[in-house]
């Protein structure tokens, strides 16, 4: 186990192999590191952190990549993130080549959007069934935050999109995109504008929005679990709820972390199967 204290972020930070305590690093780092009584609080009564984790099925999985962002850039003119992150920044409709800010140890987003797309932070990622962890603040009522899942192999689908999820001020969506819009050919007929009404009824059919409790200017945690065709999404702890369609069975292998005019990211966690 490590336990690190930085001097410009007084919060306790824990990594180690243990499954229980990486489920408990969220409750760690949400107390100030201002005495012993605050750590033995935090230990005393991290049980009701790892129980209501649990909505999210981390016990079940094992723990495949981390970031907490502590890291600097080493110029300004262009994104550069690290540690296997990519962004769109370089793409010819992005309004800059910086979109993204490491600073105080976490992902700023920059409130330039992207025409279409908004800013995304892409990192290779094969599996079926995964969690993916994060902690997220929204600074505005107009911003939110998403997982785009594509699989790299569906050629015939654009951008080999798969599912996402997206989080904003009050509410949760959660879509099946290869059922749905991006099925090839609802999306061709989308693109010609020749959609049918059926089109429109297949894809409000995959797609499910749930109230949240998320508001701006704070921070929240958030969990997607995606098991077979059901995806499961928790928010601080407390399960927002889930949705099944069978698009989200399909094999994945990049994840894009989405982002409307600002944001930033903080935490990210990725679980496999344990076994």
């Amino acid at each position: 186990m490590r336990v690190s204290h930085d001097p410009g972020r007084p919060h306790l930070f824990v990594s180690c192999s243990n499954p229980l305590l990486h489920n408990i690093t969220f409750l760690l780092r949400a107390f100030p590191l201002n005495s012993l009584h605050h750590i033995l609080f935090v230990f005393l009564f991290s049980g009701f952190a790892v129980g209501g984790l649990q909505d999210a099925r981390t016990d079940e999985f094992r723990l495949v990549f981390r970031d907490i962002f502590d890291r600097d850039e080493t110029q300004a003119k262009k994104d550069e993130v690290g540690n296997g992150w990519v962004t769109n920044g370089d793409k010819p409709w992005a309004r800059s080549p910086k979109q993204t800010d490491l600073r105080d140890g976490a992902l700023h987003v920059v409130p330039v959007d992207a025409d279409g797309s908004g800013v995304l932070i892409i990192r290779p990622w094969e599996f079926h069934d995964g969690t993916i962890k994060f902690r997220f603040m929204l600074p505005e009522k107009r911003d939110s935050i998403g997982i785009v899942i594509a699989d790299k192999n569906l050629k015939d689908v654009h951008a080999g999109h798969v599912m996402s999820v997206t989080m904003k001020p009050g509410s949760v969506k959660i879509s099946d995109m290869l059922s749905g819009a991006f099925a090839p050919e609802i999306w061709r007929r989308r693109k010609a504008k020749q959609s049918t009404p059926e089109d429109k009824d297949q894809i409000k059919k995959c797609i499910r929005e749930l109230p949240a409790e998320i508001g701006n200017g704070r921070w929240h945690q958030a969990a997607v679990s995606i098991q077979g065709d059901r995806v499961e999404v928790v928010i601080d702890r407390k399960s927002v709820g889930s949705f099944q369609s069978p698009g989200f069975a399909n094999l994945k292998t990049t994840l894009r972390m989405t982002f409307r005019n600002a944001g930033v990211l903080d935490d990210v966690e990725l679980y496999e199967p344990a076994n």
